[in-house]
């Protein structure tokens, strides 16, 4: 995993030992250099690079390598480049001595002291005025795009692993434990379930941020979505006593004109906060539409009899640096608030608090909208509603490389008397489907070794006959805006992002069986060689075919 995100970086990284032998030389110097990892590791750095890794420069590493003085070496000072490119050098000295040979830990009697180069590449001051605005803007959008791209890199990197976790702890949780044991297993489900959320928060707030993130707006079942948002809370308001008052008023339509999963995003946020922080009492949830900035408007009130909030602190609450501006009292990531601001904007809304310590907290939303004629949108259904329907009986192929996640989801779906049969590769799960008897659904993940998700998907959807038309649904921690219409055209039935429980999985698994079954043609697919903008997700397959990726299983499942 931090050998993918030291990858992911938009900056050239190399680590450089006693000996001035390259230790780490990471993607984007590959890229810069043309010079890949394989050939630089164990060489010597000013050989490699003699223009760059001038007797100055390499005078400094060793200053910070023996003396531990780290130094910057801006473009001005000793005319550095990178290929001709200007760069500014930062040297700093690997004091933590257990990160060493290819950031793996070893004994500390055998470490080597390391010295760590960050390289950026600077603006050339010789381009005309307008050139450089070009430019710059360029730049940042490179930049903002690499962002992005390393954010959905971690996070993708952080789902996977915790998909193995919350899938185990889930499977353990069901085996005879003590009560003792069962408490430690529930403590590993919520606190699993904790980093997803947060990671799930870092990933939405650099999108909106960016103004990648835009409104959807479909026809949509009001009263169902909010009743469904306040029922995740049921067994939280049970075991802390509280009570829980829904009101919806008169004027509320039964459809309306929304993105429900923004709208759910909000509401699901300001109630949590709402049941974190009250621990007697009553959390209650009122709305209707009223007239608004001369437009109809949802108005939603959410109030409770919790801890509270300072008031010389409401007017920080919505910041995105909440160390200090009430997060102590009220949502402690200072994400949450911050996401509801930004997600408010987008619906040209209105977010207000109004609190006092010991009192409660009472949070007004008002979203303009329309009201709609038709249900066109089926909401998913609530993870903790336990639907235990009967699907009956279904042949599964499953197309997973990661061993965990194999026995995971085999389990899940075998526990249910479903015949499962596992693949480690795309290029597996189309020999599959061509020679074994014929399966009810594939359930496919996306980054896999010798043929991803994409691919396969293609291919099968290209085969004649029944297994041509062999109902498939992606499996994967790609969980970014824009995955899912990728997934579509490229020949999927579903999607369903990672970690998911047992529940949600059959029933993601029965919607694609369904959808499959309501189509009688589909046109030809193909895969996308790329997306419409490169910063929609990670560059783990088929987002970045131009940057000469190996093809490779996701490094989180090694």
């Amino acid at each position: 995993m931090l050998q993918e995100i030291v990858n992911s970086a938009n900056i050239g990284l190399v680590v450089i030992g006693p000996d001035l032998d390259v230790r780490l030389w990471n993607k984007w110097m590959e890229r810069a250099t043309g010079i890949e990892a394989e050939t630089a590791c164990n060489q010597a750095a000013n050989k490699i690079l003699p223009h760059t890794f001038t007797p100055e420069l390499i005078g400094r590493v060793q200053n910070a390598i023996e003396k531990g003085v780290a130094a910057n070496v801006p473009q001005s000072e000793d005319g550095l480049s990178l290929l001709s490119e200007p760069v500014d050098i930062t040297i700093q000295p690997l004091e933590g001595r257990h990160y060493v040979h290819s950031l793996r830990p070893m004994r500390e009697e055998v470490a080597d002291t390391l010295c760590l180069i960050q390289i950026r590449r600077l603006q050339a001051g010789h381009q005309a005025p307008r050139n450089d605005r070009q430019h710059a803007e360029s730049e940042d959008s490179e930049k903002e795009a690499a962002r992005l791209n390393f954010l959905a890199t971690v996070g993708h990197q952080i789902r996977t692993p915790v998909n193995g976790v919350l899938g185990v702890a889930e499977l353990l949780r069901e085996t005879a434990l003590s009560n003792e044991q069962r408490k430690y297993a529930d403590l590993l489900v919520r606190s699993g379930q904790s980093l997803l959320a947060f990671v799930n928060e870092l990933t939405d707030l650099s999108y909106l941020e960016a103004g990648r993130s835009s409104l959807e707006a479909e026809p949509t079942q009001l009263p169902d979505l909010i009743q469904d948002v306040v029922d995740l809370y049921a067994t939280t308001a049970a075991n802390k006593g509280l009570g829980t008052v829904v009101e919806l008023g008169p004027a509320i339509p039964d459809y309306v004109q929304v993105d429900h999963q923004k709208l759910r995003q909000l509401l699901t946020i300001l109630l949590s906060n709402a049941f974190k922080f009250t621990h007697k009492g009553a959390v209650t949830l009122t709305a209707d539409f009223v007239t608004w900035r001369n437009s109809d408007c949802l108005e939603v009130q959410i109030s409770d009899t919790g801890i509270g909030i300072p008031t010389n602190r409401l007017g920080l609450l919505f910041e995105g640096n909440q160390s200090e501006a009430g997060a102590h009292y009220y949502n402690r990531t200072g994400l949450g608030l911050y996401i509801c601001r930004e997600i408010v904007e987008l619906f040209s809304g209105d977010i207000e608090v109004e609190s006092a310590i010991g009192k409660g907290t009472k949070f007004t939303l008002r979203l303009p909208m329309e009201a709609a004629q038709k249900k066109v949108t089926d909401l998913k259904p609530s993870a903790n509603k336990s639907t235990q329907r009967d699907f009956g009986k279904w042949r599964v192929l499953l197309a997973e490389d990661n061993p965990v996640n194999q026995e995971l989801f085999r389990s899940i779906m075998a526990n249910k008397g479903h015949e499962v049969v596992v693949v480690s590769n795309g290029q597996e799960a189309v020999n599959a489907v061509q020679i074994q008897e014929p399966f009810d659904i594939i359930v496919m993940d996306i980054a896999m070794p010798v043929m991803d998700g994409l691919e396969a998907t293609a291919l099968i959807r290209s085969l004649s006959g029944k297994g041509g038309n062999t109902p498939i649904m992606a499996l994967t921690a790609h969980a970014l805006e824009g995955d899912r219409e990728i997934f579509l055209n490229a020949g999927m039935d579903g999607y369903q992002s990672k970690p998911v429980n047992p529940e949600t999985l059959l029933e993601a698994m029965a919607r694609a069986i369904n959808a499959r079954k309501s189509v009688r043609q589909w046109p030809a697919t193909r895969v996308r060689e790329q997306s419409v903008h490169p910063a929609n997700g990670p560059m783990s397959w088929l987002r970045f075919p131009k940057l000469g990726r190996r093809r490779e299983s996701d490094p989180a499942d090694r």
